[in-house]
């Protein structure tokens, strides 16, 4: 009633999500990569090995996980991990830069 009621010319903003069997929202494909990204940048920081990686490669200027953190961060160019949830092209640099360490790659 209150929708018939207002006057001509009103705005309405309305979402729709996909939900679940149990009604509950189901993330997309790309906002489920987008998590994983960040919690791989998490983990990844905290590894005793990636931080000396990230100090051997000029990444980071010393093996620890708050460097580390920095390190990643300026690589993907973002003031915060969390912007690899919605950011295509930092999470892209996170990536490369996630697939170097794992190829033990010394360059970047």
């Amino acid at each position: 009633m209150d929708l018939l009621a207002q006057p001509v010319g009103c705005r309405y903003q309305i979402a729709m999500v996909l939900l679940d069997d149990h009604d509950q929202p189901v993330k997309g494909r790309d906002m489920e990569e987008g998590d994983r990204a960040v919690q791989s940048a998490a983990m990844l920081c905290r590894n005793p090995k990636f931080q000396q990686w990230m100090v051997r490669v000029g990444l980071a200027v010393f093996a620890s996980e708050e460097a580390c953190t920095d390190g990643v961060r300026a690589f993907c160019k973002v003031e915060s991990r969390a912007e690899l949830k919605t950011n295509h092209e930092a999470r892209a640099n996170f990536i490369a830069l996630r697939e170097r360490f794992e190829n033990n790659f010394l360059d970047i």
